[in-house]
């Protein structure tokens, strides 16, 4: 009995090793993105790196740039409006398909179904370069935090840290009916 419970905290101790593991993988560039957007530019590129500035380093002068171009508010507007746009469609459309694939027997519904799981595997990241191919064909790409071959990147990470807080504010609002949502999805039995 007691070898067997010390394999059952030995095991335990692992997952939760392992969880601890994943989520700092998960929540430390997060933390690094915000902690850079709070240094001076030219920090980003000191040797030997620092996970966190000093507290004399701490500086707003990132934000106070982002906030006071004029394009950031008609950008993050439009954002917005494309964001909520693609989410109501997409919504709408995978419902649809969810509906007709579940209900109805059509030649090659396992196809498609195949072909809408396939596409769920393959991880977002993989299409970031075409991605930005289309949006630079398509001439959607800007320079409002580029300059020329050198990228401000205490710009880039403060407005990836403004651009979070609308998100987090959904998901902080919304996180009962998530979890809700998951429950009711989940195998009972």
């Amino acid at each position: 009995m007691h070898k067997r419970f010390t394999k059952k905290n030995a095991a335990n101790a692992v997952k939760y090793l392992l969880l601890l593991l994943g989520g700092a993988v998960s929540v430390l560039p997060m933390v690094y993105m915000i902690s850079t957007s709070l240094k001076p530019n030219g920090a980003l590129y000191e040797f030997p790196p620092k996970f966190f500035p000093s507290v004399e380093e701490l500086t707003a002068e990132n934000y106070q740039y982002i906030f006071a171009q004029e394009k950031f508010y008609q950008n993050f507007l439009n954002s917005a409006a494309v964001t909520i746009l693609t989410v109501l469609i997409a919504a709408f459309i995978a419902t649809a398909l969810a509906f007709c694939l579940a209900r109805f027997r059509f030649p090659g519904r396992k196809l498609l179904f195949g072909l809408v799981i396939g596409t769920m595997i393959i991880p977002g990241t993989t299409l970031i370069i075409t991605q930005y191919q289309l949006a630079t064909f398509l001439k959607l790409t800007n320079k409002l935090f580029g300059q020329h071959q050198f990228t401000q990147w205490g710009y880039v990470f403060a407005m990836s840290v403004a651009s979070l807080v609308p998100v987090l504010i959904v998901f902080v609002c919304c996180q009962k009916y998530f979890v809700s949502g998951l429950q009711a999805g989940g195998i009972k039995g």
